[in-house]
């Protein structure tokens, strides 16, 4: 998914991301815990209209 994002998407596209949030933490070589928050996507909308990508202003 990943990939077709990549692949179809622009910056500045909204998009619509069907999935789930994983909640996970890790410890660095410190000892510092730090926290992620993920987006596992099943799916996803490119919901910028055609008309408009080419009118981004970036």
């Amino acid at each position: 998914t990943a990939e077709q994002m990549v692949s179809i998407l622009n910056k500045g596209n909204r998009v619509a991301i069907n999935g789930k949030l994983v909640n996970r933490s890790y410890e660095d070589k410190e000892g510092r815990k730090h926290y992620a928050t993920e987006v596992y996507a099943n799916q996803f909308i490119n919901l910028t209209p055609a008309a408009q990508k080419d009118n981004l202003p970036f």
